[in-house]
């Protein structure tokens, strides 16, 4: 069998800024509805923030909701938002307990 050697990298300290995007590209691949992509997104946010945390990341930015969403549907603009704030109230005593403080940034 072969072993495949992963490369192990220090993340303490780091600033790291991710782009969201392709939620509902991914539903429509797995035969699924958008909302669906986008309640997998929340859960891969939920991961990438637990290991930011465990690999002391200093700065995790996550750009979610770009000027271009706006021109969605206005059903799919309203259960973005819903699931957002939903996974915010959440996930919210988790991150306090993890110590992870959020800041959030809109623009117009």
């Amino acid at each position: 069998m072969a072993k495949h050697k992963t490369k192990s990298f220090n993340l303490s300290g780091a600033n790291v800024a991710i782009i969201m995007d392709g939620n509902g590209r991914w539903a429509k691949k797995n035969t699924l509805n958008v909302t669906s992509g986008h309640e997998k997104g929340v859960d891969v946010v939920r991961r990438i923030v637990e290991s930011a945390a465990q690999h002391k990341i200093a700065s995790l930015s996550l750009y979610a909701f770009s000027t271009e969403n706006w021109s969605r549907p206005k059903k799919e603009i309203l259960g973005i938002k819903k699931l957002i704030i939903s996974a915010i109230n959440a996930q919210v005593p988790d991150l306090i307990n993890q110590k992870v403080a959020l800041k959030f940034f809109v623009f117009f």
